[in-house]
This record gives C-alpha cells, sequence and structure tokens, in this order.
C-alpha cells in the first residue's frame, strides 16, 4: 500500500511539519533510514518499540519504520510520568523506547526497573547520558532503501492502550489490515 503510493507520488508533498516540506520520496527515504537503524538496533518482526514523543516527524518515521519491518509500534502518551510510563513499557514488554529531551529523564528513570528494555533512542538534545542513543547516531549512515520484510495482513503492527478509567490501561492489538484498511478508508 505505502510503496505504491511512494512511487506514484514521489515528488509530491507528503508532510509539511514547521517550515520543511517533505516529498513522499524523501519521507520514504527517512523512514527506511529509521527502519535500518532499528534493524543495527536488533529490532526483530513482532518486537515491540515505545514512542514517547510529541507531534514531530520523528514520531512518524519511527512508526512507519516498525510497520515496515514487523515491528510493533506502542505510543505512550507524553502526559504520562514514570509510574504510568513504566506500566505501559513493562507490560508491552517494549524491547526499545525513543523519546526526546523533556521525557527523557522518565525514560531513565523507568529504565531502572524494566527488564525487557534494552536501548534508549532520544530525538535531540545535547550531552545525552551514555546509555542513550541519539536519534541522530541511529540513522546515521543508514541507506535510504530498505529490504523487503514479509509481513501478513493479521501480524501485529501497534498496541495502543487505553485512558485505564477502571484500572490499568488495557493494551489494544492492532494487526496491519487494520490500518491499511483505515488508510484506504481516507483516499
Amino acid at each position: 500500500f505505502w510503496e505504491n503510493r511512494v512511487e506514484k507520488n514521489r515528488d509530491k508533498i507528503f508532510l509539511y511539519y514547521e517550515d520543511e516540506e517533505l516529498s513522499y520520496g524523501d519521507f520514504d527515504a527517512r523512514v527506511n533510514q529509521t527502519a535500518n537503524g532499528f534493524l543495527e538496533m536488533g529490532v526483530e518482526k513482532g518486537d515491540r518499540v515505545c514512542l514517547m514523543l510529541p507531534n514531530i516527524p520523528e514520531f512518524l518515521y519511527s512508526w512507519f519504520a516498525l510497520s515496515k519491518i514487523g515491528g510493533v509500534m506502542v505510543p505512550i502518551n507524553i502526559g504520562f510520568r514514570v509510574k504510568e510510563a513504566r506500566y505501559v513499557i513493562n507490560h508491552s514488554e517494549a524491547k526499545g523506547l525513543v523519546t526526546c529531551p523533556e521525557y527523557l529523564q522518565i525514560a531513565l528513570e523507568v529504565n531502572r526497573d524494566s527488564p525487557h528494555l534494552e536501548w534508549i533512542v532520544c530525538v535531540g538534545g545535547d550531552n545525552l547520558p551514555a546509555e542513550v542513543i541519539s536519534y541522530a547516531q541511529l540513522v546515521s549512515g543508514m541507506p535510504t532503501t530498505l529490504k523487503d520484510v514479509h509481513l501478513d495482513d493479521e501480524d501485529l503492527a501497534c498496541i495502543l492502550y487505553t485512558s485505564g478509567t477502571t484500572g490499568f490501561p488495557k493494551g489494544v492489538m492492532h494487526v496491519h489490515k487494520d490500518l491499511t484498511m483505515t488508510g484506504e478508508a481516507f483516499l
């Protein structure tokens, strides 16, 4: 679905962010660099990766990248504090976390007692702690093309956590077919 859109609209603008405009082709290249970075970090089909990011392009690059390689995107509400973020990260058994400087302290605190969390990537920021990888480092030198990963419609694509109004949030699982059908509905 996505590759067809890129091929058909390679030079059309896909994303406007602040004063930046990205074509489908440029956006896809950044997604592929991110995907290749995740593969280098050891992300495999079915691995969960949490995104605790505001509305920035790197959220989309990471989400699309995980979708392309069979990783499972788990967004974390940026209003969450340590307790809530820890619950989502541990319950989802996330292997990695992508965040930004505003939420890095929460990520570092959660990392202390999250047995599955292997790495943290931070979008932006200076003088990052040694255990944190910068997003720029993740994508640096990565190819803008990506080898195909076989995905089935019923493969898990993302886990969205409910608000948890009556207890702990529940992880709602969505497969690739759900996301594709939603995307096609908006065409």
